[in-house]
């Protein structure tokens, strides 16, 4: 914060966005159903996307059906900002 004072300074900046609890408003993408995949360049790989009552959840899907390994984690934060 030594960079902006007062600490209002801070509230007033894009810094205080660069590291946020994961909301639907905080997390870009959608977590709908049929909406909630990212596909990537390698096709043995892609992401799901989940929200339930205890948080949001990513998934990684590694290989290809039926021989797949998935491992999903809790989103904590959100990190970076679409200002500063």
């Amino acid at each position: 914060m030594s960079c902006h004072q007062p600490k209002a300074t801070l509230e007033q900046t894009a810094h205080r966005l660069s590291l946020r609890l994961p909301t639907s408003a905080s997390l870009l993408g959608s977590f709908r159903s049929g909406r909630n995949v990212l596909r990537t360049s390698n096709p043995r790989l892609y992401f799901h996307m989940d929200s339930t009552a205890t948080g949001f959840y990513q998934t990684a899907v590694v290989g290809r059906a039926p021989d797949t390994t998935a491992r999903s984690e809790r989103i904590a934060y959100v990190a970076g900002s679409r200002k500063g």
